[in-house]
């Protein structure tokens, strides 16, 4: 994870990337972006298990289904809206659309 964070998402996306929540196996990130998908498929294959996501999506790859290290989206293929972390394994993530 600490790889990911600062070899990965720190170089990529800068002062525009804020750590909302950490765990011991997860993190939440705010991402200030225009074209978020765009950026992410640059390390997409490296990094994202996207195996979750609509098989239309942008992203999708069945590259990396199951494979240790990689990170998957908790929220799928729809950026979440809101987030509340109270403690660990204790928060709450809204969506506009999708499940």
């Amino acid at each position: 994870m600490y790889e990911f964070y600062y070899d990965c998402l720190l170089p990529t996306f800068g002062d525009r990337l804020h750590r909302c929540f950490t765990d011991t196996d997860s993190f939440v990130c705010h991402v200030e972006s225009d074209d978020l998908v765009g950026e992410l498929g640059v390390i997409a294959n490296q990094w994202l298990d996207t195996t979750n996501f609509e098989r239309t999506h942008p992203l999708y790859s069945s590259t990396n289904f199951c494979a240790l290290g990689k990170f998957k989206s908790e929220s799928v293929d729809v950026p979440p809206t809101e987030f509340c972390g109270l403690r660990s394994k204790m928060y709450s993530l809204s969506k506009l659309i999708g499940d």
